[in-house]
């Protein structure tokens, strides 16, 4: 959940100097709209998406494809590829949430679960910090487009740890 937030809020940053070298400044602000609108449906329907097709398949799957697809939409160069990002992300960002929440639940007792939320805001702002200097300092020396395509293997890393946290705290591998 570190990674994750870490990776994520930078990403999320840097999207707009993605999206500002093929896309007016007009476009990029819709952009964002759609990405809010998104990420508040995802949250709204996040356990209903969890229930319905588990806990593995609703986060593990879901941003395994949706990192595909941004890498194809970070290809592309598109107006249609931008708003692929900014749909899938934020709607991935509800389930993710939720199972981290549901995670955090299930791996911690009730005295503990209020220090690990400090522990990982606090993790993710080091995380946000040390990987957006270098995230900058990447763009500078390879290129905006470059670095985009750099970020998303980050996001399969902390995935990996969705992973065992489910794995974990559910005592199953499915």
């Amino acid at each position: 959940r570190i990674l994750i937030r870490g990776v994520g809020n930078v990403e999320y940053r840097f999207r707009s100097l993605f999206f500002a070298t093929f896309l007016p400044e007009w476009i990029i602000n819709i952009l964002g709209t759609v990405n809010k609108f998104m990420s508040g449906i995802s949250l709204h329907s996040a356990h209903a998406i969890i229930d319905r097709f588990g806990l593995m398949k609703s986060v593990v799957h879901l941003e395994l494809y949706s990192r595909v697809a941004i890498v194809i939409a970070v290809i592309s160069r598109s107006l249609f590829g931008a708003t692929v990002i900014s749909m899938l992300t934020s709607f991935a960002i509800g389930t993710r949430e939720m199972a981290a929440e549901e995670i955090q639940q299930n791996g911690y007792r009730k005295e503990q679960r209020a220090t690990m939320g400090s522990l990982v805001g606090m993790g993710a702002n080091i995380v946000y910090g040390i990987f957006g200097i270098g995230i900058g300092i990447l763009a500078d020396s390879v290129g905006v487009f470059t670095t985009m395509l750099i970020i998303q293997p980050f996001y399969l890393i902390a995935i990996y740890f969705f992973y065992r946290g489910i794995i974990l705290t559910q005592g199953k591998t499915t």
